[in-house]
């Protein structure tokens, strides 16, 4: 079985090992020659000329996209439907689609407004009769917490928003948490304030688990895995512990926020344009709301065999000999 995955950064790739590891036939699809990707096999390919699209996606059997601006994945579905290809993997990882907004906000001013992900689900709900899809749910990815971010991780572009260290929750540096969403329906004295909760999930994992899902006969409208699921309390501390064992060791120094709270600097931020604000603030909003938290992960059931590292496990070795006073850039 032949797959092809849009994008070439290291989710496209941790796809990609694990499907040839599974025994598929893998391609890259890029814009651009990537002859460092070798042993992979990289198609270059031009978004915008269906007639390339179409002859790259010929034998393929399943696409799994992992750009996320709407116009290229629109155009690829666009060329699965005239190639044959069976299957579509959009660029939607991470959030459960059940706690989503039901409505995409457009702000004509936006340097994001474009990038409407609505419009590639809508498209694949109307052609669902003619190629089969699903979204991977796996939360939030280990690697917002690394050395330089998901850009320093290589796990996306560089380009765009929410991709840099300290991007998002905590500053692990820092050991600072500019903004900690706290639940705003108990009372702080009952010592349950910090129930907002999430899953996490390690890149490499979650590669594995697509792989795994490759071969499923039925594919479901979402399919869910996670590393783990914790209050974000046990987040903080857990990135304590690590770090205090790596260095002197303190306790990180937090914000705590209620969703009105949240609610408030969004449109603060949204007033003064401030973009970076705006995405940092709606990824917590997003946390907050539930839509990382899910307790049925029916890939993790699935596939027993794929066994998620743990997010202590991960943090240890992904700042092991980083030194704290160099500043990400």
């Amino acid at each position: 079985m032949k797959i092809a995955i849009a994008g070439t950064g290291g989710l496209a790739q941790n796809i990609a090992q694990a499907a040839l590891d599974e025994g598929y036939e893998v391609i890259l699809l890029s814009r651009n020659e990537q002859p460092d990707l070798l042993p992979l096999e990289v198609v270059q390919v031009d978004y915008s000329v269906h007639v390339k699209l179409h002859r790259a996606l010929l034998n393929v059997h399943t696409l799994i996209s992992t750009i996320s601006h709407s116009e290229p994945q629109l155009a690829l579905i666009d060329a699965c439907l005239t190639a044959g290809v069976l299957r579509f993997v959009p660029a939607e990882f991470e959030g459960d689609l059940d706690s989503r907004p039901l409505a995409a906000v457009k702000d004509p001013d936006s340097p994001f407004s474009h990038r409407d992900r609505f419009d590639v689900l809508d498209r694949l709900r109307e052609e669902r009769h003619r190629i089969e899809s699903t979204i991977f749910v796996c939360g939030l990815f280990y690697e917002r917490f690394a050395p330089g971010g998901l850009k320093g991780s290589g796990i996306c572009a560089s380009e765009g928003f929410m991709k840099n260290e300290a991007d998002y929750l905590l500053n692990y540096r820092n050991a600072t948490i500019p903004a900690l969403p706290m639940s705003s329906k108990t009372k702080k004295d009952n010592g349950d304030q910090h129930e907002v909760i999430a899953c996490f999930t390690a890149a490499k994992d979650v590669g594995k688990f697509v792989a795994k899902a490759l071969g499923m006969e039925k594919w479901p409208a979402q399919l869910r895995c996670y590393g783990e699921r914790m209050r974000l309390l046990d987040v903080i501390e857990i990135a304590e512990k690590v770090k205090g064992e790596n260095t002197t060791g303190k306790k990180f120094s937090a914000t705590e926020v209620t969703w009105d709270h949240l609610h408030d600097q969004l449109f603060e931020a949204e007033d003064g344009k401030k973009w970076d604000q705006v995405m940092q603030i709606d990824s917590l909003m997003a946390t907050h709301r539930g839509e990382f938290d899910f307790t049925d992960p029916d890939l993790n059931k699935a596939f027993p065999e794929v066994k998620p590292v743990t997010l202590e496990d991960w943090l240890t070795d992904a700042w092991k000999g980083v030194d704290f006073e160099c500043t990400s850039e």
